[in-house]
Order: C-alpha cells, then sequence, then structure tokens
C-alpha cells in the first residue's frame, strides 16, 4: 500500500499542534542547581463539558477550594504590596520622614 503526496501532506497538517486561544499563556523555564524547573500559567475561557470535568476530577471540592484560597491569597498580597507602595508615595509627597538621611526610592520617583 503506497501514500501519495497529498495524503502525505494532509497527515502531516491534520497532526500539527492546534494553538490554543488562552487570556493568559505564561511560560518560562528557570535554571536552577542540577536542572531546572518550568513555570506554565494558562487562564481563559472553559471550553469542556461538565462530565469531563467531573471525569478528570477537575470540580472535586478540594481542588477547587484549593484553587480559590490560592486565588484570593494572591489577590491579598497584590492589594497590600500595592497599599504600601501607595502609602509610601503618599507620606514622601506630604513630606514625613520616618528615617533621617535620603530615601531608598528617592531616584527612582523623583528625577
Amino acid at each position: 500500500m503506497f501514500v501519495t503526496a497529498s495524503q502525505l501532506a494532509a497527515f502531516i497538517e491534520a497532526n500539527k499542534p492546534q494553538a490554543a486561544n488562552h487570556w493568559v499563556d505564561y511560560r518560562v523555564s528557570i535554571p536552577w542547581i542540577g536542572g531546572g524547573f518550568y513555570v506554565r500559567l494558562f487562564m481563559g475561557k472553559e471550553r469542556r463539558n461538565r462530565s469531563r470535568l467531573d471525569a478528570e476530577g477537575q470540580v472535586s471540592l478540594p481542588k477547587t477550594s484549593i484553587a480559590l484560597i490560592f486565588f484570593l491569597w494572591a489577590l491579598c498580597c497584590l492589594a497590600m504590596f500595592g497599599s504600601v507602595i501607595l502609602l509610601y508615595l503618599i507620606k514622601s509627597t506630604i513630606g514625613i520622614d520616618l528615617f533621617n538621611g535620603p530615601s531608598i526610592l528617592h531616584p527612582f520617583f523623583y528625577n
């Protein structure tokens, strides 16, 4: 049985990986001693149906709870960090000095 060139081209085209459309598509490799690690973060609209999610164990209460707790923790950390920076800038603008000497962030914000 022989394969024609058009059949081979169709087979190659059909087996190409499809690019997924995600809102966030973040991939990074982190070098480390003795090897490395990789981080992948994809966020987008859920397109799988409920029965497939149940079969994969993606909607179990522990997994959903852990994901929600992690998301809220990250959101709180980001809000706290932003609040500290905002309060520091307000304090510096008003002219309140907590320590003697120049500010560490002075060259970055007041050039």
